[in-house]
């Protein structure tokens, strides 16, 4: 069972990843239209989600910080540019691919549209975190699990299983993910 981390960052950052929100939205509404990330963006309209795109990055800064790094360089904050995969790289190479939940939610999901893409992503970890909602300062480190891992006891969300997501969504509990201060002596 995971044991959860607390990853809080200030509201400095909480603000900029609310802008960074707002301007990837308003990208993909205009030039970003026809960009190959917008194809892959989902059932759910996440290419026209402010909240959810900066909640995403309010999570990626968590992780920087939990690391030890400065979320202002760590994180990309570039707009209209795909990363390879990676939303992180920690000081000796580990790459990091964060994913973002509110706190109440309880799987840790790759999205159904991008699983023709999770072979040929540059990632090693995929971190966990959860989001309060309300208050965006609070992000909990959910755990990790390596690329292989996470492909091996991945569940496929069929309506009975993964009951609430898109039908072919890939995920695991969020308990299933390993305590997030493993990866850190890890690497």
């Amino acid at each position: 069972m995971t044991v959860v981390r607390y990853g809080a960052i200030n509201a400095r950052l909480v603000t900029r990843a609310r802008t960074f929100g707002q301007d990837m939205v308003r990208w993909y509404a205009n030039e970003g239209r026809d960009s190959p990330s917008r194809a892959c963006s989902g059932v759910w309209g996440a290419e026209s989600d402010p909240v959810r795109q900066g909640q995403g990055k309010a999570g990626e800064c968590s992780v920087a910080q939990y690391y030890g790094l400065d979320p202002l360089r760590a994180v990309k904050w570039t707009i209209g540019t795909a990363d390879d995969g990676a939303d992180i790289t920690l000081p000796r190479g580990a790459r990091l691919d964060v994913k973002t939940t509110e706190s109440w939610k309880k799987y840790f999901i790759w999205p159904k549209s991008i699983n023709h893409l999770y072979q040929q992503k540059k990632f090693d970890f995929l971190v966990g975190v959860s989001i309060d909602e309300h208050d965006w300062r609070w992000c909990f480190i959910d755990g990790y699990l390596t690329k292989q891992q996470f492909l091996e006891r991945r569940k496929i969300a069929d309506g009975v299983v993964g009951k609430g997501l898109a039908p072919d969504t890939w995920f695991v509990f969020k308990t299933e993910l390993q305590d997030a201060l493993e990866l850190e002596r890890l690497l």
